[in-house]
């Protein structure tokens, strides 16, 4: 994977446990990492609280919207 999209595989793995923290994917050790049951809660509850906390834009917001609507 690091090779696909050239960056290290230390950068792979702290992408991983970011997106383990907020939820979105669950390791288990010695057999991989699996995305969450509900990956939708999991990246709106994030989102939710930066746009409450001012740091979100009406094109994020539409941006936001679209990515939730047709999943990308």
């Amino acid at each position: 994977m690091a090779e696909e999209v050239s960056v290290s595989r230390a950068t792979i793995r702290e992408a991983i446990r970011a997106l383990e923290l907020i939820g979105v994917v669950r390791c288990m050790q010695g057999k991989g990492n699996f995305l969450t049951d509900n990956v939708d809660r999991c990246m709106v509850e994030p989102l939710s609280i930066m746009f409450m906390l001012g740091n979100g834009d009406a094109l994020q917001v539409q941006q936001l919207r679209h990515g939730l609507q047709y999943r990308i």
